[in-house]
């Protein structure tokens, strides 16, 4: 019994024992990095060249049996810590359960280069099972990002009303045109300019210092200043500056530059004209020469060179340009009848000079001698300002004769006699004028007795004396027929924001034809666009015309009628007559148009492109013979240029498919045209709209041949990047979740690119989601993802410290002893008991 009492506690030593020893050979538990950035987790930021002192976070996860006592991060050439060293001491805050925040003070020099950067992170864990120390070491990566400097243009004058700046022309506004592209902020803007030569500021010095105090994000802001530009600065120069700024977070960064700018002549030509000298006075209607001496200011092409008057004869051709160049054309030029006393002669110059076309004027007077007479121009029937028609038997009317005094001066005493033709007879033997001013045209109402005289035109025959000098002439008069020509309009609605003809048919009854018929519509709100056989020579007694009128009611024009004047005019024996109808145009009204879409409006070139053209009925009744044209301003193939649908009920949409490829193999905006013409409640209507497509390269991305293994204790995930577009993807990285990244670069298209990550994770089953992210040909960020899943296990684990493999071997070795020395005792005891 005393044998198996001490058996028992030794077994109850042992087990005891083998509690104790049990977690010293157990696996150590690893630590995993999972996110990193600058700033902090809940508020990130970008680094920049220069910036310093600047917080680093590293996100890590491990076991609650380990404690963090140390990170150390070994920093990549270019990035030091805030002690200039090579390598930074990171502090610890725990964020959650087995979840820590890594913190570094790092800084970024002005010389480092924009780019993705690879660290590496020591850490120094503390076993709270076994008391060991564990250390591991991974990678991180710490991106630098470029700095996004203003951009700065200049401009003479103001940027809303830019100039031409021109030699000596004194103090001129010069404005620099700053935009902040970022998306922060920036502060104390200033922009130091050297001034081109010959331009001093005010106070006299060769530069210019512009300041704004601040600049929002996407924003632009003129900043003018105004300079003195001097006779010395004609010509082309290139102005360099400097910008400095302050970012949001106040660091400090400057950038140099240049852009070009041209001076002009103040005058770039200098001009005189001079007549002949045996020709002080020109007679109206003659001809007289004009010389035009011309001294170049400038360097360029003399475009062009036009008298106001009449050319019969020059030498002018378009001729180059050097400075002090000297050039005399001649013009030979026609002097209307209607001019005298003194006339300018205007010219016009066009003169191309350094890359500008500008417009020049200058003139040579001439003095014209008019010989002309007072004489009757015209007459027509009826009272002045009140035209009417002459028949046979039509007994004492008025004859409106029309005077004109052609004479640069006043005449006086002016008696008019009549010699009227057979079966007209004058009322009075003549009529009298006080005066008729120089240059003027009155009419004077001349009653005679018409008797039996056939239709058609009659020739009156006159004499008019003043100031003691007597003319003769004649002029003719029409007799009408009765009721000769007449009209009637077809009139149909018009819609609004529509198109609609209006038909009118000219008809002749009378018994003579009728010549030179043409017919005038005078509409208000609505538009005539156009129209057709408006004018017609020759219309038989008897016979019709049709004359067609378009017209257009703009789509905010209310329903109701809308009054147009329908002039007709028509000739007899070469006099004129009109006459007058209104016509009641109707416009009705609709709520709203079709809405014509494409979808998607960005579109690759070089590539077969699927868009949707999407036609939406929103009128509460259905449409009818729908159809949409669309024209490219740009090189466009278009696989159904023309389509068309017989009906679109109420709030519906018709989708069509249509096929597009760009032609030019450019990033470009390509205009589109798109015409739809429909029937609504039995009325026409045309809508146009412009929709505007980008063209831009295509990227597509694709991951092939992803695979997964444990190799050294880590994950290694390998696989192949292809970009099977037409345009390269920037900025390519591979992401697996938030284990690990890689950055891969820019990636042209057809060019396979391989890529291998690793990490650690504890031994487990895992779906990983491997995110290659890229930008497009537009900037836009895109990614691709796929899934690998995996088992992940791992060989027995030792410790780092080297002294503990004996130790376990002899550890081992006495248990096995202690275990066969207690079946043999216990074999022995029940042996004794047997006996």
């Amino acid at each position: 019994m005393k044998r198996n009492a001490a058996t028992i506690i030794l077994v109850l030593i042992l087990s005891a024992l083998f509690l104790v020893l049990l977690p010293i050979y157990s696996l150590d538990v690893q630590s995993s990095i999972g996110a990193s950035g600058w700033g902090t987790p809940n508020d990130p930021i970008n680094a920049h060249p220069g910036y310093k002192d600047v917080p680093f976070f590293v996100i890590v996860s491990a076991p609650v049996t380990l404690e963090p006592e140390e990170a150390t991060l070994y920093l990549p050439s270019g990035i030091l810590s805030s002690s200039c060293e090579v390598e930074a001491q990171g502090s610890f805050t725990q964020s959650s359960l087995g979840s820590y925040v890594i913190t570094f003070d790092l800084t970024v020099l002005s010389s480092t280069s924009p780019g993705y950067y690879t660290g590496y992170l020591n850490l120094v864990f503390d076993n709270l099972t076994n008391g060991k120390t564990i250390q591991e070491t991974g990678e991180v990566t710490i991106p630098v990002k470029p700095v996004i400097y203003p951009t700065v243009q200049l401009v003479w004058g103001t940027s809303s009303s830019p100039i031409l700046s021109r030699a000596g022309e004194g103090i001129t506004p010069l404005t620099l045109v700053v935009e902040n592209p970022s998306e922060h902020p920036i502060l104390n803007v200033k922009i130091n300019v050297t001034l081109p030569h010959g331009v001093l500021s005010l106070t006299g010095k060769q530069y210019q210092c512009f300041q704004v105090s601040a600049i929002p994000e996407g924003e632009v802001v003129p900043i003018t200043e105004p300079v003195n530009v001097t006779p010395f600065s004609e010509g082309q120069h290139q102005v360099k500056y400097t910008v400095s700024f302050t970012n949001y977070l106040e660091f400090e960064y400057s950038t140099s530059g240049s852009f070009n700018t041209t001076i002009y002549p103040l005058s770039p030509l200098s001009i005189s004209v001079e007549g002949n000298e045996s020709d002080k006075n020109v007679t109206a209607g003659s001809l007289t020469d004009l010389y035009i001496n011309l001294k170049s200011n400038t360097t360029g092409v003399l475009l062009s060179l036009i008298p106001s008057l009449k050319t019969v004869y020059t030498n002018f051709t378009q001729v180059s340009l050097t400075p002090g160049e000297s050039l005399t054309f001649e013009y030979q030029v026609y002097v209307p009848e209607t001019l005298t006393g003194y006339f300018p002669v205007i010219f016009k110059a066009t003169l191309e000079s350094m890359g500008q076309v500008e417009n020049f004027t200058f003139f040579k007077s001439i003095y014209v001698v008019n010989n002309a007479t007072p004489s009757i121009v015209d007459s027509f029937w009826g009272e002045p300002n009140q035209t009417t028609l002459a028949f046979p038997q039509e007994g004492v009317t008025p004859l409106t004769l029309v005077v004109e005094n052609p004479l640069p001066v006043p005449i006086s005493n002016v008696n008019i006699t009549l010699i009227p033709p057979s079966g007209i007879t004058d009322i009075y033997p003549y009529i009298t004028l006080p005066g008729l001013g120089n240059f003027s045209v009155h009419e004077l109402a001349y009653p005679v007795q018409i008797a039996n005289v056939s239709p058609g035109l009659h020739i009156f025959k006159y004499l008019l004396s003043y100031d003691g000098k007597t003319v003769n002439g004649n002029f003719t008069a029409v007799i009408s027929q009765f009721s000769p020509v007449f009209a009637k309009p077809i009139i149909s609605p018009i819609p609004a924001g529509g198109y609609s003809n209006l038909t009118v048919t000219i008809v002749n009854n009378g018994s003579i034809p009728a010549q030179d018929v043409s017919a005038f519509l005078e509409v208000r709100g609505l538009e005539e666009t156009a129209f057709f056989n408006q004018t017609l020579l020759y219309l038989q007694p008897h016979s019709n015309s049709t004359f067609v009128f378009y017209l257009y009611a703009p789509p905010n024009l209310t329903s109701g009628v809308y009054p147009a004047l329908l002039k007709v005019f028509f000739s007899e024996y070469s006099k004129l007559i009109n006459e007058t109808y209104i016509v009641p145009l109707v416009v009705v009204n609709d709520p709203s148009s079709l809405d014509v879409q494409l979808t998607p409006t960005i579109i690759y070139y070089s590539s077969n492109n699927t868009v949707l053209l999407k036609v939406t009925n929103p009128l509460p009744s259905p449409v009818y013979d729908v159809d949409v044209s669309m024209l490219a301003k740009s090189p466009l193939y278009i696989s159904s240029p023309q389509v068309s649908v017989a009906e679109i009920p109420s709030n519906t949409t018709t989708t069509f498919v249509e096929y597009m490829i760009p032609e030019i193999p450019s990033t470009s905006t390509i205009p589109l045209e798109v015409t739809t013409s429909f029937l609504y409640k039995g009325l026409p209507y045309n809508q146009v709209s412009d929709i505007q497509l980008f063209s831009t390269g295509n990227v597509s991305i694709s991951v092939n041949d992803v695979s997964g293994s444990v190799v050294n204790g880590s994950v290694v995930i390998t696989g192949t990047i292809v970009n099977n577009g037409n345009s390269p993807a920037k900025g390519v990285m591979v992401n697996v979740d938030n284990y690990t990244s890689v950055y891969v670069g820019d990636l042209s298209p057809d060019t396979p690119t391989p890529f291998s990550v690793s990490f650690t994770v504890p031994s487990g089953y895992y779906h990983f989601n491997v995110t290659v992210s890229y930008l497009n040909s537009v900037n836009d960020e895109e990614s691709v993802t796929t899934s690998l899943s995996m088992g992940v296990s791992y060989p027995t684990t030792t410790s780092h410290d080297s002294s503990v493999k004996p130790l376990g071997l002899i550890t081992g070795a006495g248990i096995v002893i202690i275990i066969f020395l207690i079946i043999f005792l216990t074999l022995r005891g029940r042996k004794h008991e047997g006996q």
